[in-house]
């Protein structure tokens, strides 16, 4: 996985979905069959419940394994790429959106959530922006490597630089990671921390589990296309 650059991520999933896997079949690796995976998938799928897209992953990383780590030939006929279903995406008016920035009282929850938003970025990009990343000068900013491993960069509006100017006053200032772990400066925070307080904000605002991270991403680009802004841009 490393000479093929995967990222850490995507190691440790990998990784993580092969014991899994291992540990569910009992069996030494060596003597693995189709029919053992194919068991193992109808396992995620109905003991689980696990998406088509997760089960996807759990696929690609019993390939790799299969390829790479035991040598053997992979007949994808016999574990085919499950059907996704495509369902549209909950789109948030401007009203809601402005509704639940505003309603935050933690600095760093608001900033990481206006930056989502008013950027669009992706929860990991969100995660994964350093301080020298946001250009005051040019309301800018720059996305690392971002899910496509492409460098880019994105606007930066004066509001969002309003609130992610009082969360840094507010939390020591960072240099490093914008969004630091709490007890541990030197990682960026975890995705999950972000989609789990984004969950227990709709609870206090009684709203139904509707919203996920990838909301704002959404509602960007759709409110970008109601003000105006040409479809190709």
């Amino acid at each position: 996985m490393l000479l093929k650059n995967f990222t850490q991520s995507t190691r440790e999933d990998y990784y993580r979905f092969v014991v899994k896997f291992l540990e569910f079949t009992g069996k030494d690796a060596m003597s693995m069959t189709y029919g053992d995976i194919r068991k193992f998938i109808f396992h995620l799928q109905d003991d689980e419940h696990k998406k088509a897209s997760t089960i996807n992953v759990y696929t690609a990383a019993i390939r790799f394994f299969f390829e790479y780590t035991l040598g053997y030939v992979w007949d994808s006929k016999k574990i085919p790429k499950m059907k996704r279903d495509r369902k549209l995406p909950v789109i948030l008016t401007k009203e809601q959106v402005n509704m639940l920035i505003d309603s935050m009282d933690n600095y760093k929850h608001k900033a990481i959530t206006a930056t989502m938003y008013s950027s669009g970025l992706r929860v990991s990009e969100v995660c994964h922006l350093r301080y020298e990343d946001i250009s005051r000068t040019k309301k800018m900013i720059h996305v690392s490597l971002s899910k496509n491993r492409q460098d880019r960069y994105t606007i930066l509006s004066d509001h969002n630089l309003d609130i992610l100017t009082e969360y840094w006053f507010a939390y020591e200032r960072p240099t490093g990671w914008l969004f630091p772990k709490q007890y541990d400066a030197s990682k960026p925070i975890d995705t999950f921390f972000i989609s789990r307080h984004m969950r227990a904000h709709e609870d206090e605002l009684g709203w139904e589990h509707r919203i996920t991270c990838h909301s704002f991403r959404h509602a960007f680009g759709t409110h970008l296309y109601e003000n105006g802004t040409d479809l190709l841009t």
